[in-house]
């Protein structure tokens, strides 16, 4: 049984040495909602906020070794999942999750390229959508999915669980996010700004994540969160144009 009775979000992805995306960019956005986050490290990066060199993926006993030593230590009821190698690391964790606690809501942010290119994941087990209770993809990691996993087993989680697809329209002025859930739609728009912000997909998720361990709703998860990626993207402006 878990030694302690805290119960941490946690985060499992990769290093990113910027601190822009990654596990610790998830351990600010959490602190930023109060949230306290634990980690286990699926990949050593080599990035800046503009380049990204290689991605080292660690041995996948590493990556499960981790797993086991923090629910051993921690009651996890909150889980977000970043880049992972491959379909076989990505179930073994999950499986790991739910043995430990059935009920935690995990949350699988689909990363298959980086925004300068990097692929990912490039292949994806049906199941792993019985097991999860949210997805957040962006547009075009959206449509990867339809087409790898099939639209039926798409549509149905979108039935049945929580998708956010982020980004899912752009004009010259505003993003708008999408939320399903439940065959319900619900569409969120945040001001763009002439600014670059390196690991917004995480910043997002990440947030989203802390609001729903705060109890609130996935409605108001979903645009609370879109309110503080824009306010980032703000201060991401506001920063540029002052250098």
């Amino acid at each position: 049984m878990p030694s302690h009775q805290a119960a941490p979000i946690l985060s499992i992805a990769g290093y990113d040495p910027s601190h822009g995306a990654g596990l610790v960019r998830d351990a600010l956005t959490c602190h930023d909602f109060n949230q306290t986050c634990v980690s286990v490290c699926t990949a050593n990066t080599i990035q800046t906020d503009t380049q990204f060199i290689s991605c080292n993926w660690q041995p996948k006993d590493i990556i499960l070794q981790q797993l086991k030593t923090i629910l051993s230590e921690y009651s996890i009821q909150f889980c977000k999942i970043g880049i992972i190698e491959n379909k076989d690391i990505l179930q073994q964790c999950i499986d790991l999750l739910r043995a430990a606690n059935k009920t935690t809501f995990i949350l699988w942010d689909p990363i298959i390229h980086s925004s300068t290119g990097f692929q990912f994941l490039d292949s994806f087990a049906n199941e792993v959508f019985d097991y999860i209770d949210c997805i957040t993809p962006n547009n075009t990691e959206y449509e990867t999915l339809v087409k790898k996993v099939g639209n039926d087993v798409i549509q149905y989680f979108n039935q049945t669980k929580c998708t956010i697809i982020k980004s899912y329209e752009e004009t010259p002025t505003h993003y708008r996010n999408k939320l399903i859930t439940g065959g319900d739609e619900l569409y969120f728009k945040s001001k763009k700004y002439n600014s670059q912000l390196h690991g917004s997909g995480c910043r997002f998720s990440s947030a989203f994540l802390s609001i729903i361990a705060q109890g609130k709703s996935i409605q108001e998860a979903f645009k609370t969160a879109t309110q503080y990626l824009e306010d980032q993207y703000r201060q991401a402006a506001k920063t540029s144009s002052a250098a």
